[in-house]
């Protein structure tokens, strides 16, 4: 298993979300959508001082899962939550179908 951090919507986060998009276990839910992500991205988030956070889980180098974090800072703490803050309700990992296959050893 590997671990991937990205601080921005690059053409190679962009590939591996819509890769998971396609085969992520919660269909319909808009706020797990790159599309949306970015459009609060570029009307909220950057103008809130965040820093884009997101992690990609690959297993045999297929992005398996994607956390769409971003980190804030109050009062000198820095904090890791969900992307979307208040406008958005869904706060998960985006999590492909194809988790239940891999069989993970100790």
């Amino acid at each position: 298993m590997q671990i991937k951090l990205y601080n921005s919507i690059s053409e190679e986060l962009r590939k591996h979300w819509k890769t998971i998009e396609k085969k992520n276990f919660y269909k319909n839910e808009i706020f797990s959508e790159l599309f949306w992500i970015e459009n609060w991205y570029n009307t909220v988030g950057k103008y809130s001082k965040i820093n884009l956070a997101f992690i990609v889980v690959f297993e045999n180098n297929f992005p398996i899962m994607l956390f769409p974090f971003c980190i804030n800072k109050k009062l000198g703490i820095s904090i890791l939550r969900f992307l979307g803050g208040d406008q958005s309700d869904y706060s998960s990992p985006l999590i492909s179908k194809e988790l239940k296959k891999i069989n993970i050893k100790n």
